[in-house]
């Protein structure tokens, strides 16, 4: 165990501790307040274990903790590396009578990324990276000058409703008993809510550096929508100006519910898939409060059975490089960089860019934004939607709708609520 904020840290007046594994691959951080009684900070041991299994749904990483069955107060965030090129993140927690899958972050930073999870109780965290959804989006421009907006958009659709993960049943220190494979099949998804702002479905402008802050040089006064289709697929989109040179990029979150349906499973296997380095003394503690047990009620008990359903998961996130130009030293740029985002129909309008920006007017009355299709009849904009084959014009009238669903105008949310339907069933139509 390495105590890294050690004045004071057995004190239960201390207001938090972080403890690390051995390593420095996985750390936890927590209040003393939060334990039992019988139980400090000194007992509490963590350690960390990459997978070491190409199998697919084995885990990638998983941190075991004790002692085992400790039961918390207060939730405690637990921090563990994960491999850099992981989009997807699914985690799931252990217990000796069974598991469940809880909503995990992934961060990015200059050291690799984290995995960060709330947990209320010890035994070991395992998580995972399915491959389960297609996962688009754009940046643009890539390039852009100080002064000027960068409009992202991300798409996130179920390419595989099926899914298997290897869950270690039995005793999860690790017996003979090994992992088990679960085979699911995804039966919903929705986007959800989380303690963590950059985890409901948005984009931030993030500096490597000052991880997990979000970036000072673009302006925190973006648009954001975000649209849940059918239920196995969602949308979202943002746009933000650059207010000082830099190449701090923007990153997309999402964090989605999946119902999921037990098909099969499979046969175990030894326990070789993930290995915990070190070895943990038992630690005696008195176990006469509910806090010193893991909560059972939540967990899925390891004789799951095909047909059963459960809930789990999943963190998603697309990163982009850009740069942001000094205004001066990239005069060349600009009209490069502004027009590969404006509409190719009649004209071009920089506050066509920002998400949800048809609140003003049109520079061109020529132009078809999506201002203009609040202001005909509402056949005539749909007979201008259909008539456009072109998916990046397409795509962006049907991003500005989105945001303008949540318009304070009720015509404009109403209308824009009717043109964001149409719009998604012809970009679905041309594939785009």
């Amino acid at each position: 165990m390495v105590l890294l904020s050690a004045c004071g840290a057995d004190s239960p007046d201390a207001a938090e501790v972080t403890i690390e594994s051995p390593d420095g691959m996985a750390s936890l951080t927590l209040s003393p307040a939060s334990l039992p009684d019988g139980v400090s900070v000194s007992d509490i041991q963590l350690e960390w274990s990459a997978g070491d299994s190409d199998e697919a749904g084995a885990p990638l990483a998983g941190v075991l903790l004790s002692p085992s069955g400790l039961g918390l107060s207060q939730p405690a965030i637990l921090r563990m590396n994960v491999p850099t090129d992981v989009e997807e993140l699914l985690a799931v927690h252990i217990g000796a009578d069974g598991f469940e899958f809880v909503p995990a972050d992934l961060d990015s930073g200059e050291a690799g990324q984290t995995a960060t999870i709330e947990i209320e109780h010890f035994s070991a965290m395992m998580v995972h990276g399915p491959d389960i959804f297609l996962v688009t989006g754009d940046a643009e421009p890539l390039e852009v000058v100080e002064g000027d907006d960068q409009f992202v958009t991300m798409e996130v659709e179920v390419w595989n409703p099926f899914v298997s993960i290897w869950i270690p049943i039995g005793s999860y220190s690790g017996s003979d008993d090994g992992f088990q494979r679960f085979d699911f099949r995804i039966e919903s998804v929705k986007p959800i809510d989380n303690p963590n702002p950059k985890a409901v479905p948005t984009v931030v402008w993030v500096d490597a550096a000052n991880w997990p802050f979000p970036s000072a040089l673009w302006s925190p006064n973006r648009v954001e929508a975000a649209v849940s289709r059918d239920g196995l697929s969602l949308a979202m989109a943002a746009s933000s100006r650059c207010t000082g040179p830099n190449s701090d990029g923007p990153e997309a979150y999402v964090n989605v519910q999946m119902n999921l349906t037990l098909l099969d499973k499979g046969a175990t296997v030894s326990w070789e898939m993930i290995k915990f380095i070190g070895d943990f003394e038992d630690t005696v503690y008195a176990d006469g409060s509910a806090a010193n047990r893991d909560d059972k009620s939540k967990l899925i008990p390891f004789q799951l059975e095909a047909g059963d359903t459960v809930q789990a998961y999943q963190h998603i996130r697309k990163t982009w490089d850009t740069e942001c130009l000094a205004s001066a030293a990239a005069s060349t740029s600009t009209s490069t960089s502004t027009s590969t985002t404006q509409p190719t129909d009649e004209g071009e309008d920089d506050d066509l860019k920002d998400v949800g920006g048809s609140g003003g007017d049109s520079v061109d009355d020529g132009v078809k934004d999506a201002a203009w299709h609040y202001a005909v009849p509402i056949e005539d904009a749909k007979a201008h939607l259909e008539s456009i084959t072109d998916c990046d014009e397409l795509n962006e009238l049907y991003f500005t709708f989105s945001g303008d669903t949540a318009s304070d105008d009720p015509d404009i949310a109403a209308r824009a609520l009717e043109l964001d339907d149409f719009a998604y069933e012809l970009r679905q139509k041309h594939g785009c």
